[in-house]
């Protein structure tokens, strides 16, 4: 497989269009890409810092003479809105969430980045109150989308993260497995758990491991993988 750009798209309405791009295209690459593109039509692509928190920003005419190489940046912001023409809104996600958000009656977007801090705090919402406050949407001619991110699967947290939503959000509960943890005896998160193709434990580490970490420990342990198109 070659290190092609493919967008899946899940919004297309006249000249507003929204998806995202899955490996083994990077995002940084397919943001340069479409930052060069809306820079020949006299606009931008946005880049965000993305700390995690709920402050969106708003792009207006007046921050296009920041453009530099067709990018406009925006720190401590974890999403953006917008009713100009030829701007690009873009995050990064790994396990987190995109959020688009569109008002097709006053021609306006949104995008906001929704990890489970952003979630507890209610970005979604903080989102919908920055497209009021800068549009004067109405909350009912707003459409929601929300991207691809982790699963329930495979996503856990600690016991007082749990507890956090369960208390801010009623239906919370319904939504998570609280003996995920017990039976793996899972403490903290992140905990790395290596497992035979027999489902023996191997070893186990809490705490963060990189990739190349967690590559090379498979390789002390007896167990090589492959390299695959577009990296290890």
């Amino acid at each position: 497989m070659t290190d092609v750009c493919r967008d899946i798209l899940i919004l297309e309405d006249e000249n507003v269009t929204a998806g995202f791009t899955t490996r083994p295209c990077s995002g940084a690459r397919r943001r340069d890409e479409l930052a060069r593109g809306a820079a020949e039509r006299g606009g931008a692509a946005v880049r965000l810092s993305l700390v995690h928190g709920t402050r969106l920003v708003r792009v207006g005419p007046g921050q296009l003479p920041d453009v530099r190489h067709g990018l406009l940046d925006y720190e401590d912001s974890d999403g953006a809105v917008t009713d100009l023409n030829n701007v690009v809104l873009t995050t990064g996600h790994g396990d987190c969430l995109p959020i688009y958000l569109y008002d097709p009656v006053v021609r306006a977007v949104g995008l906001a980045h929704a990890g489970w801090r952003g979630t507890l705090r209610n970005i979604s919402r903080e989102a919908v109150k920055a497209m009021i406050a800068a549009f004067s949407s109405d909350p009912a001619d707003i459409r929601s989308y929300i991207g691809p991110g982790i699963g329930r699967c495979c996503f856990e947290v600690s016991p007082d993260v749990a507890e956090s939503f369960r208390e801010a959000f009623s239906w919370a509960g319904e939504h998570m497995d609280a003996a995920a943890g017990g039976k793996y005896g899972i403490r903290s998160i992140p905990t790395q758990i290596f497992y035979s193709p027999e489902g023996k434990e191997l070893f186990r580490h809490e705490g963060f491991l990189s990739k190349q970490d967690i590559l090379a420990k498979w390789s002390e342990l007896g167990y090589a993988f492959p390299a695959r198109d577009g990296g290890a």
